[in-house]
């Protein structure tokens, strides 16, 4: 009895400092000192055999091992509660199916689709997360993820789901007053809206056109593909995008500068959920988002945007900047 006590006590204060990110701001949920808190943690940590979390400036993060002490610390208060053997044991956070994917791809592609997936999981409440860092896959967070590097969770299973494809974009107006780029050299001469986010490739200009001189020509930095997008829609300058932009307005242009950028996109989820009727729908539907013979943006191989959009010309994809006349 009192080790099983102490099991749920353990799975009580571990659930609540990975969900706080904070060793003080679990302590204080919990109404005990610091101290203590740290005591228990060092103590579980010996007893797995090394760290759960990694102690980050302002916070704690889990390690691949703690997002898996996490799931079976869920799994000790389910089964105290009288959840094991439920359908939702396997999901990260009970009643709920979470999903993570880059800010842009998430935002603006997965996010209007959405309400297929909720259909078909009406008992379940359906959560996307959006994240601007994507050097990390973030799996301790998610059920099911979209991620462009190799997971480190050894854990997980990760399958390839189709290409990214990378162009410059600018609009009508902004070419007609600075011209068209023809080559990767060209960027110099002109204004250049530039994205920075950790693990995204935030120097492409460098690798068109070198370190050299600087980097004067650049007009805006964010690190939001949205404010991105917005900044060159508004014809502020021209800056690297995804080709399924062309998907969503007809306001920009995309240019050919001879050069491929493109990037594998993979998505994951848990080992333990493989069986799971909820996972795997969220799968298959995550595959229907990107698939090649619908959306041609995501095939292996470059297919130039105004052939994507004549063999997908209707979807449920938000029109993001909805045309309004003649291209200006």
């Amino acid at each position: 009895m009192d080790d099983l006590k102490l099991r749920l006590e353990d799975a009580r204060w571990y659930l609540i400092l990975a969900a706080e990110g904070s060793i003080r701001g679990a302590a204080d949920a919990l109404s005990i000192p610091v101290s203590t808190l740290r005591y228990r943690l060092d103590r579980l940590e010996n007893m797995a055999g090394g760290p759960l979390f990694w102690r980050r400036q302002g916070g704690v993060e889990l390690t691949p091992a703690g997002a898996r002490m996490r799931r079976l610390m869920q799994k000790v208060m389910d089964a105290a509660k009288g959840g094991i053997g439920d359908a939702q044991e396997v999901l990260t956070h009970p009643g709920q199916l979470t999903i993570s994917a880059g800010e842009a791809v998430g935002a603006v592609w997965l996010s209007p689709l959405f309400s297929t997936l909720q259909a078909q999981l009406p008992q379940l409440v359906v959560s996307l997360h959006c994240d601007y860092d994507l050097a990390h896959a973030h799996s301790d967070r998610a059920d099911v993820g979209l991620t462009y590097i190799q997971p480190s969770d050894p854990d997980l299973i990760v399958a390839r789901i189709g290409t990214l494809h990378m162009r410059c974009y600018g609009t009508e107006r902004y070419f007609r007053k600075h011209g068209v780029p023809k080559k990767p050299e060209d960027l110099r001469d002109h204004h250049f809206i530039e994205q920075v986010a950790p693990g995204f490739n935030s120097q492409l200009r460098e690798f068109f056109i070198g370190k050299a001189g600087g980097d004067s020509f650049i007009r805006f930095r964010t690190n939001s593909s949205l404010a991105h997008y917005y900044a060159v829609s508004a014809g502020r300058g021209i800056g690297f995008m995804p080709t399924y932009i062309s998907h969503l307005t007809d306001h920009l242009r995309m240019v050919d500068l001879g050069v491929p950028i493109k990037f594998d996109m993979q998505y994951f989820y848990h080992r333990e959920a493989k069986h799971s009727p909820v996972i795997r729908t969220a799968i298959d539907w995550l595959k229907a988002a990107f698939d090649p013979q619908v959306y041609p943006y995501f095939a292996d191989e470059f297919v130039h945007p105004d052939e994507c959009r004549s063999v997908a010309p209707e979807s449920n994809v938000v029109a993001l900047f909805p045309s309004q006349g003649p291209r200006k």
